[in-house]
């Protein structure tokens, strides 16, 4: 796994990211440039024109984060378009696709008793060597640990504040480029001190494209599902904990699934199951039942713990445990029954 660390103004924190991850920012532009002609039958250059769409928008909503965009285009030798489609890519994707395809799901969840964020990420496998673990120290905000894609300035991870976050796609029409992009949005909520504020931000910016971002903090967190018109919060069930997998759970009035994966449902009812058993866990008992959650293979392949193998479209690419009181976390890259790499995330004292 290639780490990048990375400090100072954004425009730096870019430009080492780019220089660092060179190849495999690349690599991530060879990879969606593929993937939008498979899916789509759109070819790059199409897809940067785009791209060039939410230029203006950034530079409202995040201008700080399209100055890290321009950093990274430069580090890594590639036009900003390129860079811009990365990670708006979600966003291009609801835009163009002519027929909506399941290729991803992911399950996540919040531990209340525990302060614990953690999921199974699933992708397509060919994406998973273009991963990195981007240690940013910006001049002005908190550090972050997030995994990542290279050429994404957001993801999956947390602050030195205890504030975390996981994301699940949801399939739902509709575009708003005035709106955060999903993976800009994520970001922004690493940023905030508290999940409150995260929450607080995210609610009242929205999002440009449908997704569900669970963000929390050691003592809160709430599930925010996203469209491009509304945003729906959910709070921690009476077992204390917040599961979300790849389908709405609340009322979105009208927004319109245009594909709800197959699996979803039944991972969602499996991994509340497998919680509901973890009741009054203590000590190692905690990572223990986890672990035994986000390996769990019932109804395979599209189970908790995937496989890239028919039916199912998606594999597990990292699992990820992250204890938010001690602003810890723990990696997996591949799937958790035989992780590739076990990684320790963690901040300076």
């Amino acid at each position: 796994m290639k780490f990048v660390n990375a400090t100072g103004s954004h425009y730096e924190i870019g430009l080492k990211h780019g220089q660092e991850a060179k190849q495999l920012v690349k690599g991530s532009i060879d990879f969606y440039a593929n993937y939008f002609v498979t899916m789509s039958q759109v070819q790059w250059p199409q897809v940067r024109q785009i791209a060039q769409g939410f230029m203006d928008s950034l530079a409202k909503v995040a201008p700080h984060l399209l100055e890290e965009m321009k950093g990274l285009a430069e580090g890594a030798e590639v036009d900003l378009l390129d860079i811009i489609a990365l990670n708006v890519r979600t966003e291009i994707a609801f835009g163009i696709f002519k027929e909506d395809k399941e290729t991803d799901g992911c399950t996540a969840l919040y531990w209340k008793e525990h302060g614990i964020l953690a999921q199974n990420w699933d992708w397509l496998q060919e994406q998973q060597d273009n991963l990195i673990v981007l240690h940013a120290s910006p001049t002005d905000k908190p550090q972050i640990n997030i995994v990542t894609e290279a050429g994404i300035v957001g993801k999956i991870g947390l602050n030195d504040c205890g504030v975390g976050v996981c994301l699940n796609a949801i399939r739902a029409r509709g575009v708003s480029e005035s709106k955060l992009p999903i993976h800009v949005a994520l970001r922004l909520a690493l940023e905030q001190t508290s999940a409150k504020g995260a929450i607080d931000l995210l609610t009242s910016m929205g999002a440009a494209s449908a997704g569900h971002i669970l963000v929390g903090d050691s003592n809160v967190a709430q599930g925010l599902e996203m469209s491009a018109y509304d945003v729906q919060s959910m709070d921690c069930g009476d077992n204390g904990f917040l599961i979300h997998t790849n389908h709405y759970l609340l009322e979105h009035p009208g927004v319109i699934e245009s594909c709800i994966f197959n699996d979803s449902h039944f991972r969602l009812d499996r991994a509340t199951e497998l919680a509901n058993n973890l009741a009054g866990a203590q000590g190692e008992d905690v990572l223990v039942g986890l672990d035994k959650l986000f390996k769990d293979e019932k109804n395979f392949p599209g189970s908790i713990c995937r496989l890239q193998t028919p039916p199912s479209t998606a594999s597990t690419i990292f699992n990820i445990v992250m204890d938010l009181r001690s602003a810890m976390a723990v990696v997996k890259i591949g799937r958790p029954v035989a992780p590739k790499e076990v990684i320790s995330l963690h901040f300076a004292s």
